[in-house]
């Protein structure tokens, strides 16, 4: 079993990356950590260190993840977990997924944990 440092909430959101070129996706779940990007199958070999742009809901300016590093890929999603954001880019994750939590009862949170 995988123990989780930080809870994942299920949730969908368009977001932009960038490495060599610029590519499109929909985070589907979100942690303080990282996510899951799920990308179109023929997007290319995806992997290292990119640069991420979160469209949250409910926020104008898209959530920037200056360093985000691909620590694995199945058919169509990447797991990204987050290596460098801007201390104000932070709080705004923080904060975000503070809503999220009060959303979400303690057993589903409980259960997103593991």
């Amino acid at each position: 079993m995988v123990t989780r440092t930080h809870p994942r909430f299920a949730m969908q959101c368009p977001a932009v990356f960038r490495r060599e070129a610029e590519g499109q996706g929909d985070i589907i779940n979100l942690s303080m950590g990282g996510c899951c990007l799920q990308v179109a199958e023929g997007e290319g070999d995806i992997r290292g260190i990119l640069t991420l742009h979160l469209q949250l809901p409910e926020h104008k300016q898209p959530l920037r993840v200056d360093a985000a590093h691909v620590r694995w890929k199945t058919a169509g999603k990447l797991g990204l977990r987050f290596l460098f954001l801007e201390t104000h880019e932070l709080k705004r994750l923080d904060q975000y997924l503070g809503r999220l939590a009060s959303r979400t009862s303690p057993a589903i949170a409980a259960i997103r944990s593991s």
